[in-house]
């Protein structure tokens, strides 16, 4: 219920009602009759999936990645180590 005002007034807005007429008491009051509107309630939206490639979703462990490049690396590191020992022995022996 919309609070009572001095003196003639528009009948104006009011959120969720709908204005339907005007009517004046025997005492000389206007008042303004209202109707409540049914507001639709919104629907709850449901999430949705977010889309995952195909190749994904087959995968259950986590690729393997570098391993390969690091024994590689590291062997060739020691063959070289190797080689720079067998250097220093055969200056050593001449």
């Amino acid at each position: 219920m919309k609070p009572t005002e001095p003196g003639s007034k528009e009948p104006g807005t009011v959120s969720g009602y709908e204005y339907v007429k005007t009517v004046t008491d025997p005492n000389g009051n206007i008042k303004h009759i209202f109707k409540n509107v049914e507001m639709p309630t919104p629907r709850p939206v449901e999430p949705s999936q977010p889309a995952t490639p195909k190749d994904v979703e087959g995968q259950k462990e986590l690729p393997n990645t570098g391993t390969e490049d690091n024994a590689s690396l590291a062997a060739l590191g020691l063959l070289g180590v190797l080689s720079g020992f067998g250097l220093v022995a055969r200056k050593k022996e001449d």
